[in-house]
């Protein structure tokens, strides 16, 4: 779930039953999304386009700025959100599909 001023968008077509799921975050200032939490086995990379995106996995946090990646376990609770003054984009991609 996302609040106004975060968005994501499919980059691929007819996902369902395939193996990941990529798709472009934006986030305006203050944009973020709800905790999330997959099950076992489901894994997230982000790689950062634009500004910078905060990523809260458990109680540690991590910053992805443009040209950075970050690999992470989608088991694990986790949340986006873009702490800075201007857009920040960042392309996320996670497998096995979750829709």
């Amino acid at each position: 779930t996302y609040n106004e001023k975060a968005s994501a968008i499919l980059l691929a077509n007819q996902v369902s039953g395939r193996r990941f799921l990529p798709q472009l975050l934006r986030f305006e200032p203050g944009g973020k999304t709800a905790q999330e939490q997959y099950r076992p086995g489901t894994e997230r990379w982000l790689f950062g386009l634009e500004g910078e995106v905060e990523v809260k996995i458990g109680e540690e946090t991590h910053r992805v700025g443009k040209g950075n990646a970050l690999y992470f376990q989608g088991s694990l609770a986790h949340h986006f959100r873009n702490p800075g003054k201007s857009v920040a984009k960042a392309v996320l991609v996670t497998s096995p599909v979750v829709l």
